[in-house]
């Protein structure tokens, strides 16, 4: 006796427990009379590191799919390494000026440094890595009785983006070094010139005192150029930094160190990851410039980094992602040794 089987016009494929897949049937460039619908695996051909592609028939000719890689769009913070100030280090001081901030790029909010539009976003791709590299603080000037400009900040890099190191103020008739915002002058001198392709920060102040007590001039910052010393007695404030609330809460970074007179002592060093330039000097060494940092905000929860890299306080390895919104933020505070990455 003959049995019959009753089959429905559609099938439940929701198989969630199961561990299996479905095999599409496979063998080389299809030679039959195809019909539209039709899915296959084709052996004559390879696609990316694949040695069979996956193709269908759309009712007049076979078309196939390709291997694309997961990409994300990013927002980034980049700060660089801000300038120290200057000093004469000694009891016969000269006014210095200020260290110059370092320099700011950024893709979140609506203001990047330098006073120009938030930059674009930058798309990164699942499994690359990425170089990543935090500046230094500009070291601060401690040469007993010689007119000395703080050092230069580092360079913080993150794939595609750098912000360059803020500029060391000067001391004594000396102008400010150039930087991603540059360095106050001392009591006579020209502020340094800031970055500004791309812009990512403002020039130091200029001084023209020439009699005591020396008064010099401000570091640049992210949103303002340092001020110029108003009179001998009077030096310049450091530019302002720029507040980028990328982790989800208002942060201030990037801003210039201010100008002294012959009469001040030392400057403290300034806080790290923040790219601040420190204070001009006079009796005692500068502080040094705050390190830069490096923040980025996307839809992925963990990221890989290597053992150089230091990443929301984790050191090496994967690292989870902080909360914000319906996104996850990673603050990289320090680099060590040369080639560090983050991969996604």
């Amino acid at each position: 006796m003959a049995i019959t089987k009753v089959i429905a016009s559609s099938v439940d494929f929701d198989l969630t427990n199961t561990t299996k897949g479905l095999k599409m049937p496979k063998g080389t460039a299809f030679s039959g009379s195809a019909t539209e619908g039709m899915i296959r695996n084709d052996t004559d051909q390879s696609s990316s590191s694949s040695t069979s592609t996956m193709q269908h028939f759309n009712g007049t000719e076979w078309k196939n799919y390709v291997n694309q890689a997961l990409t994300f769009v990013v927002h980034y913070l980049v700060v660089a390494g801000g300038g120290a100030g200057g000093s004469r280090t000694g009891s016969g001081g000269s006014g210095a000026g200020g260290g110059g901030a370092g320099g700011l790029r950024t893709s979140f909010g609506t203001t990047t440094g330098g006073g120009g539009s938030a930059e674009p976003t930058i798309t990164l791709t699942k499994g690359t890595p990425y170089t990543v590299t935090v500046g230094e603080g500009g070291a601060g000037a401690n040469t007993p009785n010689t007119y000395t400009s703080g050092g230069d900040g580092e360079d913080s890099i993150f794939a595609s983006i750098t912000s360059t190191g803020g500029g060391g103020g000067s001391s004594g008739p000396f102008s400010g070094r150039t930087g991603g915002s540059g360095g106050g002058s001392g009591y006579s001198g020209s502020g340094g010139n800031a970055t500004v392709s791309p812009a990512q920060g403002s020039n130091g102040g200029s001084a023209s005192s020439g009699s005591s007590p020396y008064a010099a001039a401000g570091g640049g910052g992210a949103t303002g150029a340092g001020g110029n010393a108003a009179s001998s007695s009077a030096p310049g404030a450091g530019g302002g930094g720029l507040s980028v609330s990328i982790t989800g809460s208002p942060n201030t970074y990037a801003a210039g160190g201010d100008g002294c007179i012959w009469t001040d002592g030392g400057s403290s060093n300034e806080a790290a990851n923040t790219g601040n330039g420190s204070d001009g000097a006079a009796t005692a060494a500068s502080g040094n410039g705050g390190s830069g940092v490096v923040i980025i905000r996307g839809s992925f929860a963990n990221i890989s980094v290597s053992s150089g890299v230091t990443c929301n306080g984790q050191t090496g390895g994967s690292v989870s992602g902080q909360s914000v919104g319906s996104d996850y933020y990673y603050e990289i505070t320090a680099t060590t040794g040369s080639s560090q990455t983050i991969t996604i």
